[in-house]
């Protein structure tokens, strides 16, 4: 349930539910496999040669020199163990990098809410401005801005710009940016910074001269040489007039938590007003608990204003983290589980080894071998076969990092470091499982091994 309400909420699949089709076919998978499984020994048992059988009595000799079929499905266990728990490891450190993004604003004891402005350009801008003012002034407010595309969105507005007094250049491509309507206050409701200059600013009207605010991204890409404060532009976007830069902000991830900042304008959104926006509200308490005063306050303004997306900031990041931890989430049962079965397969595989070699460990003790020999013999037995599996598993993982590459942040498919943890940690649990029949097979009493049949 919680994996269904916080983690699989990406719109398709909200109404999921037990389909008797998927249902059916899952029985008749599980039927089918039980049989063939259960077919599988007694066919075997069936053709075995009875005289070959007894004349192999007493020799220790494990299928003439063959390898067994039983070793060859360990070894496949192991492998497939080996790709899961790579993979697994793989996907939970970039979750892990992903959960450590800075994010460049503060999403705590935020509301957000999206809203559609409708009207021409000056009563789009009224409109927000009075909503803005209804909104700052209810107790337990401390900052309301509005923005077109929220953070983290992935969707933004892109144009090419020119600085005014500087040369056209000759690709207008070279010197692209984001741009971004926001309203004053909004870099304070959002926990954004104003790292020089100013900030938006109820002087800022559709009359006045234009304005703009960069992030760190624009200086660093465009404004290294030259203080970008005072700096006037002119861009591709929505009724394009000189701007001046006025202030520097810090950068955020604004194209999802594994982009990097991109060169960012911010335009005021009283002097370029957009029809989509979304009210951003920094609260003192909890910000669900405000959202019906704040709905009515706007409605106060404007009765037909609609509101959709009513969620805190901080479940809006969460969502954007669940599907990776979704990912981690389930490929890391799936190892877990794998890894298990190995490891039951290979202890049932050298238990029934045991078993059948008790005679001939009888006779090695007779004969003057110490526990610690039987030991080492058994375990090197079941080594070998982890040994094998664990560089076939190592070898399909690489093979298939092109495909996991895709998922990952911060961390490369073929990080040495996660293939040498999962070597280690399942070769551990490998020894546990190798040295319970190894140590079985150690205490055996020698004249009752002798006379076992």
């Amino acid at each position: 349930m919680a994996l269904s309400e916080s983690g699989v909420n990406f719109g398709q699949l909200s109404d999921v539910g037990l389909d008797g089709r998927v249902l059916a076919f899952t029985l008749a998978l599980v039927g089918i496999t039980t049989i063939l499984f259960g077919l599988l020994p007694a066919w075997q048992v069936s053709q075995v040669d009875l005289a070959a059988s007894i004349n192999s009595q007493g020799r220790g000799a494990i299928g003439g020199g063959r390898v067994p079929a039983r070793s060859l499905l360990v070894i496949v266990e192991v492998a497939l163990a080996v790709v899961l728990l790579v993979g697994a490891s793989l996907l939970l450190r970039s979750f892990s990098n992903l959960s450590g993004v800075k994010l460049g604003f503060r999403p705590e004891n935020v509301l957000t809410m999206r809203t559609l402005v409708m009207g021409s350009a000056d009563s789009r801008a009224n409109l927000a401005g009075a909503i803005l003012e209804r909104v700052e002034s209810l107790p337990g407010v401390r900052a309301v801005g509005t923005i077109q595309f929220l953070p983290l969105a992935g969707m933004t507005n892109q144009g090419p710009f020119h600085f005014i007094g500087r040369p056209m250049p000759a690709d207008p491509t070279s010197t692209e940016s984001e741009v971004s309507t926001v309203s004053r206050g909004y870099f304070a409701a959002i926990g954004m910074e104003v790292l020089r200059g100013r900030d938006f600013g109820p002087e800022d009207r559709m009359a006045g001269p234009r304005v703009a605010l960069v992030n760190q991204a624009f200086v660093y890409k465009y404004s290294r040489e030259e203080d970008p404060i005072g700096r006037v532009i002119i861009g591709d976007w929505s009724n394009p007039k000189p701007t001046a830069i006025v202030g520097v902000v810090n950068d955020v991830r604004q194209n999802g938590l594994a982009a990097e900042p991109r060169p960012t304008i911010f335009l005021a959104q009283s002097q370029v007003p957009g029809y989509l926006t979304n009210l951003v509200v920094r609260t003192a308490m909890d910000p669900l608990a405000m959202a019906a005063t704040i709905r009515r306050e706007v409605r106060q303004v404007d009765p037909r204003q609609p509101f959709t997306d009513i969620q805190p900031m901080s479940h809006y990041v969460s969502t954007q983290l669940a599907r990776p931890g979704l990912y981690a989430t389930f490929v890391g049962a799936f190892a877990v589980l794998a890894m298990f079965l190995a490891t039951i397969g290979l202890y049932g595989l050298l238990a029934y080894e045991v078993t059948q070699r008790t005679h001939e460990i009888g006779l090695r003790m007779a004969l003057g071998a110490r526990p610690r020999d039987i030991v080492v013999s058994a375990m090197w037995q079941g080594g070998r076969l982890v040994v094998v599996g664990l560089a076939l598993g190592t070898l399909t993982a690489l093979a298939l990092s092109s495909v996991v590459s895709k998922l990952l942040f911060g961390v490369h498919a073929t990080d040495p470091l996660t293939y040498l943890a999962v070597a280690v940690v399942f070769g551990a649990v490998a020894m546990v499982a190798t040295f319970v029949p190894a140590r079985r097979a150690a205490v055996i009493d020698p004249l009752t091994a002798l006379r076992y049949e």
